[in-house]
């Protein structure tokens, strides 16, 4: 991908899948004109994960615009477009590597809107804790406990009950060490050579690891999903 694609979504235009895992770029919202460019489908699952792009309406997925910051001047947005899809996988971030390394579109996805359910929880209880960010390390300790955290603050709808639910049972199901690779990974989207350092492994052991949690928070979400 290029920076005069993002360029031209951030201005108006469109992405819209015109074969299997292949999405055409317009320049506006009328795609009668000529497609200016393609996105890989790791592309537009990365996009989407950082709520750069969104479904035109609720019911078509398959109609894209830019849903990120929109005046950002000329020269950075090449660059920092650049950085986004150009950087080698060593620079980017685990998640970003683990998109392009996902071959299947079907496994992307799931692995995409698990990480998306994953955030949307956590924001959701912590907005209602009246706090920013969770601590795991206690979350982690009060579900292996049975116990529900100390949320302090205004009274929890019951989105933000149900989401801490699944996020005390999320908290049973890992360890310690995979709930901070999981929050690296996703919320704070580090590389993989951050990761590594911060657990004190290999780099290639860090991404297999990063890659092995992702598939079981895949399976948790899909199995809460079938539950309801």
């Amino acid at each position: 991908m290029k920076p005069r694609l993002i360029r031209a979504l951030q201005r108006g235009g469109v992405a819209a899948e015109i074969r299997t895992d292949t999405w055409g770029v317009w320049r506006t919202r009328d795609r009668r004109g000529r497609v200016i460019g393609h996105l890989s489908g790791s592309d537009i699952d990365i996009l989407r994960f950082q709520n750069r792009l969104k479904p035109v309406g609720a019911e078509d997925q398959t109609v894209l615009v830019w849903g990120g910051e929109r005046e950002i001047p000329s020269r950075p947005v090449e660059m920092g477009a650049s950085a986004l899809v150009n950087a080698p996988l060593i620079d980017a971030s685990v998640l970003e590597a683990l998109f392009r390394k996902t071959p299947s579109p079907e496994m992307r996805e799931r692995l995409r809107r698990a990480c998306e359910a994953f955030r949307n929880d956590l924001e959701s209880v912590s907005a209602a804790a009246g706090h920013l960010t969770m601590n795991w390390d206690r979350l982690g300790a009060e579900a292996r406990t049975h116990r529900p955290p100390n949320m302090q603050g205004p009274i929890i709808r019951r989105e933000s009950r149900s989401a801490q639910n699944r996020l005390n049972q999320l908290a049973h199901q890992l360890t310690e060490i995979e709930l901070s690779i999981l929050e690296l990974t996703v919320l704070r989207e580090v590389t993989r050579t951050q990761l590594a350092r911060a657990h004190g492994l290999r780099p290639v052991l860090a991404e297999r690891r990063a890659q092995a949690i992702l598939l079981s928070l895949s399976e948790f979400y899909e199995t809460r999903t079938r539950m309801c």
